[in-house]
């Protein structure tokens, strides 16, 4: 962890012992059962990835079938990313923006 500072507050302190502190009970364990620490090599997921499929899980939980995404109208999706963003809760607002596009393409292959 990188912490910047022009001087070390009671918060870091604590936290740099606190760190400090599980660090000693990790190398302590790892030599009492003879464990070498290494390096683990796996694929980052990309973050599109990982919102698409919490915006799948949003999306069943906000809306049931009745009450499909496709049945509100562009303007009320967009006032509601809007409404979100101003709150600067931005996965909702993406979430809304990424409804949007969909039911975008959506409609134009029906056309």
């Amino acid at each position: 962890v990188i912490m910047y500072g022009d001087e070390i507050t009671n918060a870091m302190e604590i936290a740099i012992q606190e760190t400090l502190r599980r660090r000693q009970i990790q190398e302590n364990y790892n030599l009492k059962h003879n464990l070498q620490p290494t390096i683990i090599y796996k694929n980052i997921k990309q973050t599109t990835d990982i919102n698409k499929d919490k915006n799948e899980n949003i999306e069943s939980f906000l809306f049931s079938e009745k009450q499909s995404p496709k049945n509100y109208s562009l303007k009320k999706l967009q006032s509601l990313m809007k409404k979100f963003s101003k709150k600067l809760d931005f996965e909702k607002a993406m979430f809304y923006r990424n409804l949007i596009i969909k039911l975008e393409k959506e409609k134009k292959q029906k056309e």
